[in-house]
């Protein structure tokens, strides 16, 4: 199931992961209420067999948290819309698709429509003033959906620049 086509999707069809989002939503709750989540246990990865629903499951968490935008904000990002471009240009086309989604929430212009020729270390610097602004009152939910699509070269940038400078912000959830 792919992003943005799956915002079509009926929830209707979400089946037998109850359990499941009642953890991930119970994850949500105790980081938003401050109750001290350790780094490593705000880091989920979901895995399974292709068609068992991971997507689905990453999607319904996705409307749970946009369903409570005062205490939630979440990115979802599909990588296998990436997955394709080479090393340079999947970096800065996933930071520019999350530059986009920050945006909106901080009602400021996309860094990447500015002038300047924006580097990774541009983009970083950037997205971690800004999630540490949105952190300060929502809980940032990072959502990669078909991590399994990536080169070991893609996931290492998503370590690097996306994930590790992020870990320790106390309000931030990534699943992958």
């Amino acid at each position: 199931m792919s992003f943005p086509a799956a915002l079509n999707f009926n929830i209707q069809h979400f089946v037998n992961r109850k359990e499941e989002l009642d953890k991930l939503m119970e994850l949500a709750n105790s980081v938003h209420d401050r109750n001290n989540v350790p780094p490593h246990h705000r880091v989920l990865h979901i895995v399974g067999k292709s068609g068992v629903g991971k997507s689905s499951l990453l999607l319904k968490y996705y409307f749970e948290l946009v369903a409570n935008p005062n205490y939630y904000f979440p990115l979802i990002v599909d990588l296998q819309s990436f997955a394709s471009l080479q090393s340079k240009e999947y970096s800065l086309a996933i930071m520019r698709s999350i530059d986009e989604k920050i945006s909106q929430e901080l009602h400021t212009t996309p860094l990447h429509l500015s002038e300047k020729t924006l580097t990774l270390q541009d983009y970083g610097s950037w997205l971690r003033t800004s999630i540490e602004i949105i952190q300060r009152s929502k809980v940032v939910a990072f959502l990669f959906d078909e991590v399994n699509m990536l080169s070991s070269e893609q996931v290492d940038f998503l370590e690097d620049y996306l994930l590790s400078p992020l870990l320790y912000m106390p309000n931030i959830i990534t699943i992958l």
